[in-house]
């Protein structure tokens, strides 16, 4: 018995060091209405079907593209030209946008969304989703890709507020609430993975999240109803297949650890490369609109190429 108390007062003592403000608005009773739920699924509904069609849109874009330039250009002018023009123009599509309606939906999407939840950013969903969906399309079409985590998470975010003005919600908190729950919703039906989209809101934006039961439920609710309604129109299979393979052998083990110290080195190159690379383009379009819109082109143009001359075709890969 004396041996068995040792755990329990260390349990005790863990529980004691965690701010008592924090740990009584978890463990607190749940007094918020079930609207604010209903609203959860509301916007799980509505940013699932815009994150599933956004993602059946870039597919169209992309095969479309490729059957187009295989089937009816290819025999025109060559091949590699024509990927070229295709893939600026699609660039210069989203650009355009983006610089001309809202700059606010530049980039990945998801600091601007984490800006809003700590009440820094504004959400301007009226322009924000349609920006997003189609300059999504024309810079994701053209070969530009660094997934669609970012966009799904932010149209996803700007669901939520959508919904809080749509229904005149009032309180901050609910607020957040929906917004985060937005966020999980659209990263859901992306990849058609709930659990990964809650722990998304929880652990990576865990500066900015407001941890409450109602919280915590809401985000839970919003990222199952968009997962329903992706499956409902695409059908149960995985976005991204994992293939089986066997246990590795015991004496390879070690070898992971070399391999998740080289992916962490590589993680940290990349995102220092994609910062240079964002700060570079600032220097080269100066904020002005024509060298913008032309440095963005000639990239996605070059993308296109790239793509053609050592592919043989226009691939997009967006995931």
């Amino acid at each position: 018995m004396l041996k068995m108390a040792n755990p329990v007062r260390r349990m005790t003592s863990l529980v004691s060091r965690i701010p008592k403000d924090n740990l009584n608005q978890f463990l607190s009773r749940d007094k918020t209405p079930i609207s604010v739920l209903l609203l959860a699924i509301v916007v799980g509904i509505v940013a699932g079907l815009l994150a599933t069609l956004f993602e059946m849109a870039i597919h169209f874009v992309s095969e479309y593209r490729t059957d187009w330039l295989r089937e009816q250009i290819g025999g025109v002018i060559p091949l590699w030209l024509a990927a070229f023009l295709i893939s600026a123009l699609l660039a210069f599509v989203g650009y355009y946008l983006v610089h001309r309606f809202a700059p606010e939906a530049s980039g990945s999407g998801i600091p601007e969304i984490e800006g809003a939840m700590d009440g820094i950013r504004p959400v301007r969903w009226w322009r924000v989703i349609p920006v997003k969906f189609i300059g999504g399309m024309g810079a994701l079409g053209s070969g530009m890709v660094l997934g669609r985590e970012g966009p799904t998470v932010q149209m996803g975010g700007a669901v939520g507020r959508m919904i809080c003005d749509l229904f005149r919600v009032k309180s901050d908190d609910t607020k957040h609430s929906l917004l985060a729950s937005g966020a999980s919703a659209g990263l859901a039906a992306a990849f058609n993975a709930p659990l990964a989209a809650i722990m998304f809101v929880v652990e990576e934006m865990r500066p900015q999240f407001r941890y409450s039961l109602i919280s915590i439920k809401a985000v839970i609710i919003a990222a199952v109803t968009a997962n329903i309604v992706f499956r409902f129109i695409n059908g149960q299979s995985a976005v991204i297949e994992m293939p089986q393979y066997d246990a590795p052998e015991l004496k390879t083990l070690w070898l992971f650890l070399v391999l998740g110290a080289l992916f962490g080195g590589f993680g940290v190159l990349f995102n220092k490369l994609v910062t240079l690379a964002q700060d570079g383009f600032a220097k080269v379009h100066r904020h002005d609109r024509k060298r913008y819109l032309i440095t963005g082109s000639l990239i996605g143009g070059t993308f296109g190429y790239y793509s053609c001359i050592y592919l043989k075709l226009p691939v997009v890969v967006f995931l």
